[in-house]
Order: C-alpha cells, then structure tokens, then sequence
C-alpha cells in the first residue's frame, strides 16, 4: 500500500499478472481514507462519494424531541424546587450546601426560562449548550460525593451526567424542527 499527497491510499490488487476480479495487477483500487469511500469497480471512472450516517431525513424531528424531554425534565425539577421543597426550603439547601441563598431564585429562574426556550424552540442549541454548567454543578455540589449510581443514597452523578451528555447532544445536534427562534450557525458555518 502506499499513501499520496491527497490523502488517498492505492492498494495493488491480486499476485502477478491478474487481480481477484480478473483486472490487470498494474490496475490500482482507490478509496478515500477519512470518512470517504470510491467505487470500488475499475472498469468504471473512480467516483466519489461522501458516506452520510446521519439520517438527514429525521434528524431534526430526534432534535425535537431531545428538546422535548429534556425541557420537561426542567420543568419537573423546578417545580420540584418550588412546589414540593417551597422556595425557603430550597434557599436553605443551597445555604447548606454553602451556596448563597440568591442561588436558589437563579437556578429555579434558569430551569424554568431553559425548558420554555427549549420547548418552544428559542435558539435551542445555545441555550442547551448554556444549561449544561449548570448540570455538571449539581455533579460538583450536590451528587459527585454520592458515588456513580443515581440509586445511591442522596443520589449519584449517573443521572446528572448523562442529562449534560444529552444537552451537549443537543447542541452538536442542532436546533431540530419546529422553532420560534433557530440558533444562529455555529462557527459562522451555512
């Protein structure tokens, strides 16, 4: 095998005299190396082609509903905060966890405003991309020292983590279908 400066790679094809397919040996096999695939036929001219693992047809409806549940999943955790703990309670855990009180009202406030943009699809990927600090403080703060399993007394870091995994997603995913207001494209990219 041998590699060329365009980040091809030949391969010779059979022993001497006739490749596997009956081809003459001194007839060169060329891929694209990197994500991208040729015809694999020499009797034809190489074409080619770019191998697409992204259904393109769905994606955007898997973004809606990424967006969907995890906008959801705030919800319930803010409404947890505010309904079941009361929002002294809250206050006073935050404290506990020596957090100033104020810190309660913001996270709260950035749960509730994040599933909202998230749902009603108001730049989605960026506010996705803005909620996973605050996912991976809970790990830091709250459920790190608890161990891996979400199981675990008080809660592991299982499930925070993979929730921040999955606004990551989101963003890497992009906005999906049905916004208000769409992202504007990352890196200045079309």
């Amino acid at each position: 095998m041998s590699r060329t400066d365009k980040g091809l790679k030949h391969i010779r094809i059979g022993p001497a005299g006739r490749g596997a397919s009956g081809a003459p040996a001194d007839r060169i096999l060329t891929r694209r190396i990197a994500g991208r695939m040729a015809s694999w036929d020499t009797d034809r001219p190489l074409v080619e082609r770019e191998v697409c693992v992204v259904d393109l047809a769905l994606a955007p409806y898997a973004g809606l509903l990424l967006r969907l549940c995890l906008g959801a999943m705030f919800i319930a955790h803010a409404m947890l905060k505010w309904r079941v703990f009361t929002i002294p309670g809250t206050v006073a855990y935050f404290k506990s966890l020596g957090l100033p009180g104020w810190f309660a009202y913001f996270t709260i406030a950035a749960e509730l405003g994040g599933a909202a943009c998230l749902i009603l699809g108001i730049f989605p990927r960026y506010v996705a991309l803005l909620l996973v600090p605050m996912m991976v403080g809970t790990i830091v703060m709250v459920h790190g020292k608890n161990g891996w399993l979400f199981s675990n007394k008080d809660g592991g870091w299982e499930y925070p983590a993979f929730w921040a995994a999955a606004l990551f997603a989101l963003f890497l995913l992009g906005d999906g279908t049905a916004v208000l207001l769409p992202s504007p494209p990352l890196f200045g990219a079309h």
